[in-house]
Parts: structure tokens; sequence; C-alpha cells
């Protein structure tokens, strides 16, 4: 569980997507990052590894809306998935 001061200071990325490397069993995002201290919002990103998912399986990993997910380098909180047709 992400420490409150983490959460207050989350970045929030909207439409985005999850995305696996099955050579690493390692998850990441990719999305539109607003609020993030170090670059511009709206700015496309693929962030760095999400820790907590190393060596799950797809079937496994569950992410909605408003849930703060830790890289290694920043906490995100969720805003709306990237549709089908995005």
């Amino acid at each position: 569980m992400p420490s409150d001061d983490k959460v207050m200071q989350a970045a929030r990325l909207e439409n985005w997507q999850l995305l696996y490397n099955p050579f690493h069993e390692q998850f990441a995002l990719a999305g539109n990052v607003y609020g993030h201290p170090r670059l511009q919002d709206t700015h496309l990103i693929v962030t760095s590894r999400i820790p907590a998912f190393d060596g799950m399986v797809l079937s496994d990993v569950h992410l909605e809306e408003g849930q703060v997910v830790l890289t290694l380098n920043t906490a995100y909180t969720l805003g709306k998935v990237k549709s089908e047709t995005s």
C-alpha cells in the first residue's frame, strides 16, 4: 500500500494501457501524464516497471480508475483506461 505522501504527490495517468514484457515478466503503463514533477502535461509516456507485479501473469493483474500504482520512480493515479478506438 502506498504511503499517504506518495498518493498525495501522485501524477495522473489518462488514456492508459497496461504493457507486458514477457521476456522479463514485468509490467509497465503507457498513457498521457498530468501533474508529473518532471514531464509536461499530456505527454505520452511509458512508465518504469511496476515492481508489485513482477513475475505475475496478465490474468492476475487487475487495475481500475482511481487506483494508485507505484512504479520504480513515481506513483500514478489511474484515470480513464484507453478505449479500443482511441
